[in-house]
């Protein structure tokens, strides 16, 4: 089962500080935190090196991935799928409370 938010894929990537317990609010998907967390820095980096050649190819600056720590998933499918129907009621609750003040 993957994550059901619609805009994880299972990595952090931010260009700021990332707090742990965030990596912990999706219990259904394996997390991979980068160890250097300024991604959009070291993207750069990588494609200014790959311009001038420092690297050869995509698949030379994949490899050099590295992770400090891994969140793997901590809930049963059942606490999962009864968080995630909690979370759609929450959600259709707020778009009444919207239709009914328009």
């Amino acid at each position: 089962m993957g994550c059901k938010c619609g805009n994880c894929k299972g990595k952090v990537k931010r260009g700021f500080k990332v707090v742990k317990d965030e990596c912990r609010k999706h219990p259904d998907i394996e997390i991979k935190l980068p160890k250097t967390l300024e991604t959009t820095a070291l993207g750069a980096a990588y494609l200014a090196g790959l311009k001038v050649g420092f690297w050869n190819n995509l698949e030379e600056i994949v490899n050099l991935k590295q992770y400090q720590e891994l969140f793997e998933p901590q809930f049963s499918e059942e606490d999962i799928t009864r968080r995630y129907n909690g979370w759609k009621k929450a959600v259709e609750a707020t778009r009444v409370f919207k239709r009914e003040n328009d």
